[in-house]
């Protein structure tokens, strides 16, 4: 008897700003598109790169079972995750998995204050 094609796995992660920074997505929440993201194995090689569309996804196809890691690589500046960050995943054969990655606005970065001194030539 022949040996079955096994199933292929994938990975499809949500992207969003976290406005009320509590790490879910609701309320006033808006998903991120454009924003590339890479994954990489458990050897650390790169297993694909690309955006997230316009609902915040971004899909990996056909993946083997094992550990990846998910980095955004164009992270928004003065944002940081409120998520698990990077976003690891374990995948088993045949099996799709769903992960979410939240970033919010550092108040701290944003409003740091600014202190001028005048010198002398």
């Amino acid at each position: 008897t022949p040996t079955p094609t096994p199933a292929p796995s994938n990975i499809t992660l949500f992207l969003f700003f976290d406005e009320n920074e509590n790490g879910l997505y609701d309320g006033r929440d808006t998903v991120i598109s454009d924003m590339v993201i890479t994954l990489k194995d458990a050897q650390n090689i790169t297993r694909g790169v690309a955006p997230t569309d316009r609902e915040g996804l971004v899909v990996f196809y056909n993946l083997e079972p094992g550990d990846y890691m998910l980095w955004a690589m164009t992270r928004p500046l003065g944002y940081y995750p409120t998520t698990s960050y990077p976003v690891a995943v374990h995948i088993q054969q045949g099996l799709n998995v769903e992960a979410r990655l939240g970033f919010a606005s550092s108040q701290a970065y944003n409003h740091l204050p600014l202190q001028l001194r005048a010198s002398q030539p």
